[in-house]
């Protein structure tokens, strides 16, 4: 199952970058030609995985979304809401540099600059967690974003009930589980243009921007600040848009993959 594209995360080595690429490609190439069959959990990580040169079986299959594994969270929705005092803009991943969190600030910036209530919430940890901490502290609206640090799925559950809005920047995804996580809760996405952002959903569940501040700062505005008809249309569209990636079918047809590699 080849989940990750190492080619994007060449800036974690002490070795020259196209040096490092070239690596990871042969041996990905190397590897995945051993195989009987290959999982790709997108269309587009299976173009790769040929481009490379793969020639076995590659078979798209996401990974499933189990959303009992989000319920009961020690603090209710509600409350976090209500502790926010506005609308809520959700982050959830790993806070390594190839996210983009820093265009997230930035764009968070400007849509509160406009939106005086809005919040940005973001969930996770990792190595480029200080220099975003730098980074936020430096803005004016520094009060008005906050970090969890890493959270129990229930509790990140509760985060995702809550939100308005879940902003992505990130364009080194091979599957972008997140963006299925907030579609599932409802809440509606403002992510950068990129092959996997734009294959798990459009239209009113996935808003696709070019990858600047004004762009992502101007989407995440007009997410931010919808209501009534607009946002209940919204929320609609984001969970019709996961229903593909309910993890019961999905786990139905990676069992007949592995009963076909035998």
């Amino acid at each position: 199952t080849y989940h990750t594209l190492f080619t994007q995360y060449t800036h974690y080595l002490p070795l020259q970058k196209d040096f490092a690429k070239s690596r990871f490609i042969w041996l990905s190439r190397e590897f995945s030609n051993r195989c009987d069959r290959i999982i790709a959990p997108t269309r587009f990580t299976a173009a790769e995985l040929n481009g490379y040169g793969v020639n076995k079986p590659i078979d798209v299959l996401p990974t499933g979304v189990d959303m009992t594994l989000f319920e009961g969270g020690a603090v209710a929705p509600e409350t976090l809401r209500a502790r926010c005092g506005g609308p809520i803009a959700l982050f959830a991943g790993r806070l390594g540099k190839e996210k983009n969190l820093d265009l997230v600030l930035d764009a968070f910036a400007l849509a509160a600059a406009r939106l005086p209530l809005a919040r940005l919430i973001i969930a996770g940890e990792g190595p480029y967690e200080n220099e975003l901490r730098a980074h936020a502290s430096s803005l004016a609206c520094a009060d008005r974003i906050e970090f969890t640090g890493g959270l129990e799925k229930a509790d990140l559950g509760s985060w995702y009930r809550a939100a308005d809005a879940f902003v992505f920047a990130s364009t080194t995804e091979t599957q972008g589980l997140v963006l299925v996580e907030a579609m599932a809760h409802g809440v509606p996405v403002v992510a950068v243009d990129c092959p996997v952002s734009r294959e798990v959903g459009d239209g009113n569940a996935v808003v696709l921007v070019e990858e600047t501040v004004e762009a992502l700062g101007g989407a995440l505005c007009d997410a931010l600040a919808s209501q009534g008809a607009e946002r209940a249309e919204r929320i609609a569209a984001a969970k019709a848009a996961s229903v593909p990636y309910a993890v019961d079918s999905l786990c139905e047809r990676l069992e007949a993959l592995y009963l076909s590699a035998l």
